[in-house]
């Protein structure tokens, strides 16, 4: 242990995390780990990652680099929560044991540099913040490099070191999409500059990060929003779409309010049905504790208090029918698999998922967009592009998803502008050939086609641009994307064979009532098949358990908790007939207790026993 500054040290890069550059400063020195390095010379690494001022200049006094630069790249802890450049933001805000990276930007640093791959890699600050997804000099999705050799040492080159060869491999797989404007906003308070947001930057960074996502998720879901299965894609189109209405001050949240109540208008609690949308949206926001949700809250009260009477009406009387229950058979009964609704996903191979070029850090058009003319040279804001191409936000943001649309952003905004040039490029390829007709009973419009065949309404835009629609017609009253009709027969025939079934992990927990961790070792033992679908709205590749498998599965085996419930005796117990009988586990991980069996093997040991009927 020794005060003296180091030989070899590493400045503190544009951007980069002090506990990250902690990290590479040992593994500059040749030191394999950072808890070895920080033992080595009388560290704390704990108070360090928790932004301590005392081990701050003494880290300072080592690397020669400002203590105040290494405060500002810091996040500090702080009663209830941490401290990230003077805002206040909670743990459940920050990634701490799993690192998220732009491979392009680690594969920019080490081509930048004469330092070994894992040094020359830095982590960023904003790579820290969970609804921080996307990188916007690159238009790529973070990318998961897992926690290094143990996820509690928080150690980036560790992790670094793991994928530096397998960079370009990442950055192929991870999405392609523009940095939304609510992660743009985020980056820009996390800089110091102003949200220029009324409302939003009322909100501390955490709470209108949230809301903003929470807003989305009810605006694109309704009734059938469930958060708790939710992606980091989900969370991205959610934040999206969710700062497309908070934006816009009070005046536009109160109508993303009264759209709410009016989707399912009645006042009060019906039993056995779920919350209205509403009541949900309502309980969620005021179950947050902190006060960085206040104004929320409090706009909230008053919205609620000024609510006309008409708006609200009694709920009619709902008659509860219960389900038949299924008629008994011998032995032990099956698993029940509750599918919920879960996002569109197709095959990999689909015609849709091809990617294109895109420049996302200079602002200039895609590749694959026509030559800028100049005399189109009218910008439109978000909101204002969608309604001048007659869309909703979820396929607006999903055609930027595609890059079948390209931001521009303006210097020193957050805000996404688009010319009106491409707008009207992609409405003359849709409306090309459409039938002009008055009567819509001859189809229907993109959003109801797309409810009908199962798809998101992205993949019938493809289509049409595609020209591999039999019959498109334009409704003479209609505006845009909004007047298109298409005839669903040939378009499910086509789509349907691109469909990926299966849940995620999070997904399958929902369905199953089986923990995550207990499916992903089964998942490791070999038990059920997964592999990677599309989710069609964003174009992210998801991890997925393919729905065959995850049926067979379930359908043959039995976990042992649930047989000794059904025979009302302990699992001890149970483990000890099947045992006498000389019947072993088919998976078994003691850590997680946790066991399956074959239903023959229990139907043959308690064949006549009571069981789950």
């Amino acid at each position: 242990m020794t005060d003296d500054p180091l030989l070899l040290t590493l400045p503190l890069m544009d951007g980069e995390s002090t506990f990250d550059y902690l990290s590479r400063l040992a593994a500059r020195n040749g030191v394999a780990t950072m808890a070895r390095f920080c033992k080595d010379q009388g560290l704390s690494p704990r108070r360090i990652r928790d932004g301590c001022p005392v081990e701050l200049a003494r880290l300072g006094k080592l690397s020669g680099v400002p203590v105040r630069d290494l405060e500002a790249a810091s996040i500090r802890k702080v009663a209830g929560g941490f401290m990230l450049r003077g805002h206040h933001i909670l743990v459940s805000s920050i990634r701490k044991h799993r690192f998220r990276v732009c491979p392009a930007c680690l594969r920019t640093d080490i081509e930048s540099s004469d330092l070994r791959p894992h040094v020359a890699a830095y982590g960023r600050l904003a790579w820290k913040v969970v609804s921080i997804r996307t990188c916007p000099q690159h238009g790529l999705g973070l990318a998961d490099i897992g926690s290094g050799t143990d996820k509690n040492d928080q150690d980036f080159t560790c992790a670094v070191r793991l994928h530096a060869g397998n960079l370009g491999a990442l950055a192929e797989q991870a999405p392609r999409r523009p940095a939304s404007e609510l992660e743009r906003y985020l980056r820009r308070r996390i800089d110091g500059l102003p949200g220029n947001a009324s409302f939003l930057d009322g909100l501390e960074l955490h709470a209108a990060a949230r809301f903003c996502e929470v807003v989305g998720a009810f605006a694109l879901h309704g009734r059938k929003t469930s958060m708790n299965a939710f992606g980091d894609h989900d969370w991205y189109l959610c934040g999206a779409v969710g700062i497309g209405i908070a934006c816009d001050g009070e005046d536009a949240i109160r109508r993303f309010l009264t759209g709410l109540q009016r989707a399912y208008p009645y006042g009060h609690h019906v039993k056995y049905s779920p919350l209205p949308p509403f009541l949900y949206f309502k309980s969620w926001l005021n179950s947050r504790n902190c006060t960085g949700y206040a104004p929320a809250k409090d706009l909230l009260a008053r919205h609620v208090a000024e609510t006309p009477p008409d708006v609200v009406q009694d709920k009619p009387r709902i008659t509860l029918v219960r389900p038949e229950a299924p008629p008994a058979v011998p032995g032990m009964p099956r698993k029940i698999l509750v599918t919920s609704a879960r996002p569109r996903r197709i095959e990999p191979t689909a015609s849709l998922v091809a990617r294109k070029p895109t420049v996302m850090d200079t602002g200039h058009p895609a590749a694959s967009r026509p030559p800028y003319d100049p005399a189109r040279h009218a910008m439109l804001t978000s909101n204002a592009a969608a309604a001048w191409l007659g869309c909703d936000a979820s396929l607006f943001v999903s055609l930027q998803a595609h890059g079948l649309l390209t931001p521009t952003y303006g210097d020193g905004c957050w805000r996404h502008a688009f010319e009106r040039g491409q707008l009207d490029d992609l409405l003359t390829r849709l409306l090309a050939g459409a039938e002009l007709i008055e009567d819509t009973s001859d189809g229907v419009g993109i959003t109801e086609a797309a409810r009908r065949c199962s798809c998101a309404p992205v993949e019938i835009v493809h289509l049409l641009l595609a020209d591999e629609v039999s019959w498109k017609g334009r409704h003479a009253t209609g505006k845009g994307i909004a007047s298109l009709l298409v005839r669903t027969d040939a378009i499910h025939t086509r789509l349907e064979k691109q469909a990926l079934s299966g849940p995620t992990l999070k997904e399958a927990r929902l369905e199953t009532g089986v923990d995550v961790k207990v499916l992903a070792s089964l998942i490791s033992m070999g038990a059920m098949d997964t592999g990677i679908a599309i989710d069609a709205m964003t174009r992210s590749p998801v991890n997925v358990i393919y729905q065959s498998s995850l049926e067979d599965f379930f359908g043959e085996y039995v976990e042992l908790m649930d047989v000794g419930r059904a025979v009302r005796q302990s699992s001890t117990d149970v483990r000890r007939r099947l045992k006498a009988g000389g019947f072993e586990s088919d998976f078994e991980a003691i850590n997680l207790n946790m066991a399956y069996y074959k239903y023959d093997k229990i139907d043959e040991c308690y064949i006549g026993k009571k069981s789950l009927q």
